[in-house]
């Protein structure tokens, strides 16, 4: 499955990865690392990955198409296997493949490919190609996977992949240099069901260790006899802790579940987690700077304000969302949703309306001037908030798993679902539904409108994988926003 979906800012990443020299150190780190995973498989599962996640119906995602052959062949869907949409461009996750740098080196092909010329065109990403990064997971491999569109070819193909050592939720691209400097790099951060974040370089290919890990846990200590086998009662994480290694200072102690980037502070990346706290780390020292705990349950997503570098907004399974200061976390503000919070995003045009989905279907739209602040963040039988929602719209049969303002177009909204729709919505009067889209990848678990071309749509689904929809091909849209196409709309700095 497709569980995370960030688009990359164009002309960022290196034309040509360079391939990673791995270490002997390197390698018995990797080695160490994995058998200490090994060691927790053992152990059961962990608090996160007992709660598969619902697919909108009351049922677990992995049970899509039941048991036996006729199970299978449901899923094949054959009646459907050539059907492609118009503006709708799918690409099939690439797991477990080897590659060889030179054809000459693969034991397989033993004639000369006449199409050599073309493959190695590929293999750069050229200044004007979008790239679309997608968490990949099939049964025990999972991947960061770097997508290539060419919107004037109207073709997209995974370029390379970053092995991930677990599930990924949550991927957030960053530069920890000047966007123009040679030295700059191009990173991205991933939450996982581990306590650590790491950072992995998109311009390296065949790495197997992030350059940094913003918390998790330490190694953990040689084994000894005295290890296992006592019965002395162990404070802290006892036996846990003596064989994963303990939390390091500062970590989340669950799964990371969402990220965002500050891009007029590059040095802060906020994080939510399963352990129903939020965080705002300094990149360039590698350490916790703050940590939230107003949300009571897991918080599965976080944004910076487009315009105002101190708020952040996030929302929780707690049912409300949350704008904080994070200067003064006293004037943080709450809004109350009808469920679990799922997605939320700002309105560049309006960067004081927000919009949260939630896993009942629901579209809620607030403006954080409205409302008053409270220094309570307890409670049930408290009121969240003091103000109504500007707007709630029904959009969706499933869970809303994904929402997204448009940076161009000040009135319309985008938004997925556990339903496999993608829907365009109209704000410029009473909501209007402008169109909807199966984008033929299953339930949709992610979705992004492109910041330097909001006609791209880019989503991931269930079945594994990628969509990217020209929203213009929609008769409605281009009808609505057509003559707006050359105005607003600025990329990631």
């Amino acid at each position: 499955m497709i569980s995370t979906v960030c688009w990359v800012p164009r002309d960022r990443l290196r034309a040509v990865p360079q391939s990673a020299g791995i270490t002997p150190e390197q390698m018995a780190q990797a080695v160490a690392r994995e058998q200490g995973r090994n060691n927790k498989d053992q152990e059961g599962p962990s608090e996160m990955e007992q709660e598969p996640r619902s697919n909108g119906n009351g049922g677990d995602v992995k049970s899509r198409g039941g048991g036996g052959q006729r199970g299978f062949i449901d899923d094949l869907d054959l009646d459907n296997y050539d059907k492609e949409d118009e503006g709708v461009h799918m690409v099939l996750g690439a797991t477990n493949l080897t590659v060889f740098r030179d054809n000459t080196d693969d034991p397989y092909i033993t004639v000369d490919d006449p199409d050599i010329e073309s493959d190695e065109e590929d293999a750069v990403i050229r200044p004007t190609d979008f790239v679309l990064l997608a968490g990949h997971t099939e049964q025990e491999y999972s991947a960061a996977e770097v997508h290539v569109f060419d919107k004037a070819q109207s073709s997209i193909y995974v370029h390379h992949d970053i092995v991930l050592p677990s599930f990924p939720l949550a991927l957030e691209y960053l530069s920890d240099g000047d966007v123009k400097s040679s030295e700059r790099k191009n990173l991205v951060a991933v939450g996982t069901f581990e306590p650590g974040i790491e950072i992995w370089d998109l311009d390296v290919v065949g790495g197997i260790e992030p350059v940094a890990t913003l918390g998790g846990r330490n190694a953990p200590p040689p084994p000894s006899s005295s290890s296992f086998g006592s019965k002395k009662k162990r404070g802290g994480g006892g036996l846990k802790d003596s064989i994963f290694g303990k939390i390091k200072k500062g970590s989340h102690r669950m799964g990371v579940m969402s990220l965002s980037w500050n891009r007029h502070n590059r040095a802060h990346l906020a994080s939510g987690s399963a352990d129903r706290t939020l965080k705002c780390w300094d990149l360039s020292k590698q350490k916790c700077l703050s940590t939230y705990t107003h949300h009571k349950n897991k918080v599965q997503c976080v944004q910076w304000n487009p315009k105002e570098a101190f708020f952040l907004l996030s929302g929780g399974y707690d049912q409300r969302c949350a704008c904080l200061d994070v200067r003064d976390q006293k004037s943080t503000k709450y809004f109350q949703v009808d469920g679990e919070v799922q997605d939320v995003s700002w309105n560049p045009s309006n960067p004081a309306i927000f919009v949260a989905s939630t896993d009942k279907g629901s579209l809620i739209f607030y403006d954080v001037r409205k409302t008053s602040s409270s220094s309570s963040s307890s409670g049930k039988g408290k009121r969240a908030n003091a103000s109504k929602p500007l707007c709630t719209i029904g959009a969706h049969d499933g869970e809303a798993s994904s929402v997204a303002f448009s940076c161009r177009y000040p009135h319309l909204v985008a938004s997925a679902s556990t339903d496999q729709t993608v829907k365009l919505w109209d704000l410029s009067s009473k909501p209007v539904c402008l169109d909807r889209k199966d984008l033929n990848i299953g339930q949709i678990f992610s979705m992004s409108l492109n910041e330097e071309d909001p006609d791209i749509l880019g989503a991931g689904g269930d079945q594994g994988k990628v969509a990217v929809w020209d929203i213009m091909t929609s008769k409605a849209v281009a009808a609505k926003y057509g003559g707006a196409r050359g105005g607003g709309g600025g990329g990631k700095k």
